[in-house]
């Protein structure tokens, strides 16, 4: 694996978007979601496992989402309908997807995921990624399957609420990525994607080599929106420093 060392920045929304809207918005919430995630709401669970919304350690309200029974094969991953096809992406070519998220260790030995991924329209490609591991280490994918990590304890802090964010653009076909407010700068080229079309964000879990431990990954506060940016709608405000390491991803 080469290690690249670049600058980064801290990127900020500039003032100002045409016709954003919401594309979907939920906190996990009763009446809508009471023990599971699977086949409400235009939501399904892919692979298996556990997926239920639950009465306590929200970051909101009262309920979350959780993913749990991980293991190293398994992955978790529901949706909503939120696909935008071709032409509703040529007049508004900026989506955006967030999620705020968290680790349960329980008694775990094993190294767990949990993140963001954003598919195309028929969900045959993943265009760009966010993952936070239970050690506090950030893992970005983009869609030319390039990824690039942050060393644990640089950003995130696993056992609390982080806020993930990834950010399309389709006018340049380059991915953004945020973790609490703080953008990912990665290097030349990183962040790629080809695509003309959006399918949806789903929520990855998943674990590593070691006992299960009764580890879940808490999800809280997602949401999806489309905008037109405005003139400038990225600002660089400053540098920082971003540890990137460049592998395929499995």
């Amino acid at each position: 694996m080469k290690n690249l060392i670049s600058a980064a920045a801290v990127v900020a929304m500039s003032a100002g978007v045409a016709n954003a809207a919401i594309l979907y918005q939920t906190s996990f919430e009763a009446p809508t979601f009471n023990a599971t995630l699977n086949g409400v709401d235009g939501w399904q669970t892919q692979g298996g496992g556990s997926v239920g919304t639950v009465a306590a350690n929200a970051r909101t309200g009262t309920r979350y989402a959780q993913s749990s029974t991980l293991t190293t094969s398994g992955q978790w991953q529901w949706q909503g309908t939120i696909a935008q096809d071709s032409t509703s992406i040529a007049a508004a070519p900026i989506i955006r997807a967030s999620v705020w998220m968290s680790h349960n260790a329980g008694t775990s030995t094993a190294l767990r995921r949990g993140g963001l991924q954003m598919y195309n329209f028929d969900a045959s490609s993943v265009l760009a990624a966010l993952y936070i591991q239970s050690d506090g280490s950030v893992t970005v994918t983009d869609g030319l399957a390039q990824s690039f990590s942050l060393p644990a304890g640089s950003i995130a802090n696993p056992a609390a609420y982080n806020k993930i964010e990834i950010e399309l653009n389709y006018m340049t076909q380059m991915a953004a990525f945020k973790v609490n407010g703080v953008a990912l700068i990665l290097p030349p080229g990183g962040g790629a994607f080809v695509a003309a079309d959006f399918g949806d964000a789903d929520f990855f879990s998943t674990r590593g080599a070691g006992t299960a431990g009764g580890s879940t990954v808490r999800y809280d506060d997602y949401i999806v929106e489309q905008d037109i940016p405005a003139p400038g709608a990225f600002a660089l405000l400053g540098l920082g420093g971003l540890i990137a390491g460049r592998r395929r991803r499995a």
